[in-house]
């Protein structure tokens, strides 16, 4: 019987070893603990989608940039290209979500669309030029020249009756603002009475002048669609989709461009958090092992670098790099101050010293454990050490750092691109909040509050993720 316990004991421990290292880590502590935390495993859902959007965009660029841009107006490569981020597909400064336009900018979103189609009318050749005049999906009808001409000079009349209409009203409305404020400053009851009848008049008017106005507007609403009709079907839903969160004040969709940006802060929040986490890792368990002067040497350069303010040593850093004039290799002259390779040297200098200090201290108390002197004893060489016992069992605090620099290395590439020294020439989260400085003067929110909820949420997810490692790989931490 103690022979067929033993047998059975050994044709398990040999099927558990087949099972190889992916069965192993699902039977571990640490994935027990993270996948019972559901918050953790919807935050690294939420991650996953964010890397998904930004490998597409990668891998839709590198395949055009391969196959010699051939492959340039295929769907997905053109959707997800630059281009398209950066293309203008609306009159400046639309609301999002399908929101209704005060009147005033009804007129000038209609006037906008109307006055690139009266310059191509009056070219010489004017059917080339029409066909120039695109928005997006949204093209001029497919109609001769002539009719073309007709409906663009009934749409042309309909603008001007919306702006004396539009202009009347204002009149209007200033009329009664004046005629409250007067009331209240009327010295006798004859004169109170007269702007109680006055301001009575003017509110009875008031009505009629604006459904009079709505309903011209509504007329110049179908003109315009007559010229420049509203494209439908799949063409339609990509063309609504490029306005479900309105335009930025160049016409860009902001959509698109929140979009887009995903690309720029995972691949500055990932090169950057490898440059720091293995930089630091490894300083800080050649500190914390070897100690004596490496370990001084080590400890004076990130107190040292630590000593300055952390964004002057970001803002100093980036701008040296950016105003460089070397070109990248490789590249069509493409600066360096173009790329985000300023970013990565930025935040690669100042990320590492975090996970270094931690791993020191960490190395520090593993060196002194009697496994390690043991091994120390049997002649084992300090960089077996090193590679067996130290490294290994300070893995945790390199994904905890990993995720934490991640987080710090989206806001900082934030705070640098609103500075105007961080991304250049292409969009980004940071980019957006900068150029949204004048429009949230304006009352226009839709795109600093794009920016906002996009980066929101991969934070926020990170956040958690990071979190859940602690709890899950940290000894300390075990629940």
């Amino acid at each position: 019987m103690s022979g067929s316990l033993l047998d059975r004991k050994i044709e398990s421990e040999l099927a558990e070893g087949k099972r190889g290292w992916f069965s192993a880590f699902r039977q571990s502590r640490a994935f027990r603990t993270f996948v019972r935390d559901r918050a953790a495993v919807v935050a690294l859902g939420v991650i996953a989608i964010y890397i998904s959007v930004a490998v597409l965009i990668i891998g839709a660029q590198l395949v055009n940039a391969i196959s010699g841009g051939r492959l340039s107006d295929t769907f997905i490569v053109k959707e997800l290209s630059m281009e398209r981020a950066t293309e203008r597909v609306g009159p400046d400064s639309m609301p999002g979500f399908f929101e209704q336009a005060s009147p005033g900018k009804k007129i000038a979103q209609a006037e906008f669309y109307l006055t690139d189609i009266g310059r191509a009318l009056q070219r010489t050749d004017p059917t080339s030029a029409l066909e120039a005049v695109a928005v997006a999906e949204r093209t001029v009808a497919d109609l001769p020249v002539d009719q073309l001409r007709t409906l663009y000079a009934e749409a042309a009349d309909q603008l001007e009756l919306v702006d004396q209409l539009y202009l009347d009203l204002e009149i209007l409305r200033e009329d009664l603002a004046y005629a409250r404020d007067d009331l209240e400053l009327a010295e006798t009851d004859e004169e109170a009475e007269e702007l109680r009848a006055e301001i009575e008049e003017l509110t009875a008017d008031m009505p009629g002048a604006e459904a009079d106005l709505f309903a011209a507007i509504e007329k110049l609403q179908a003109d315009l669609d007559a010229v420049l009709p509203r494209p439908d079907g799949f063409d339609g839903f990509m063309y609504d989709m490029r306005l479900l969160l309105g335009t930025d004040s160049q016409g860009r969709s902001i959509l698109w461009r929140a979009v887009y940006s995903i690309r720029v802060a995972t691949q500055v929040g990932l090169v950057s958090a490898i440059i720091a986490v293995v930089v630091g890792a490894f300083l800080g368990s050649m500190a914390g092992f070897f100690g004596g002067w490496v370990d001084h040497a080590i400890v004076w350069l990130y107190s040292t670098l630590s000593s300055v303010p952390y964004i002057v040593l970001l803002t100093v850093v980036a701008f040296v790099f950016g105003s460089m004039e070397v070109t990248v290799p490789f590249t069509d002259g493409v600066k360096v101050h173009q790329t985000l390779i300023p970013m990565y040297v930025a935040f690669g200098v100042t990320f590492w010293i975090a996970p270094c200090r931690q791993i020191r201290g960490e190395a520090l108390k593993i060196r002194s454990l009697d496994y390690v002197q043991s091994a120390t004893a049997l002649g084992a060489g300090r960089f077996y050490i090193m590679r067996k016992h130290i490294i290994p069992n300070v893995l945790f605090l390199v994904f905890i750092n990993f995720s934490l620099i991640f987080i710090g290395a989206i806001k900082s590439e934030v705070i640098l691109s609103f500075l105007g020294i961080g991304v250049q020439g292409q969009p980004s989260w940071g980019v957006m909040i900068s150029e949204s400085r004048g429009e949230v003067l304006k009352q226009f929110f839709w795109q600093i509050g794009a920016a906002t909820a996009f980066m929101f949420g991969l934070v926020l997810a990170f956040n958690v993720f990071s979190d859940a490692l602690q709890d899950a790989f940290d000894p300390k931490h075990a629940r």
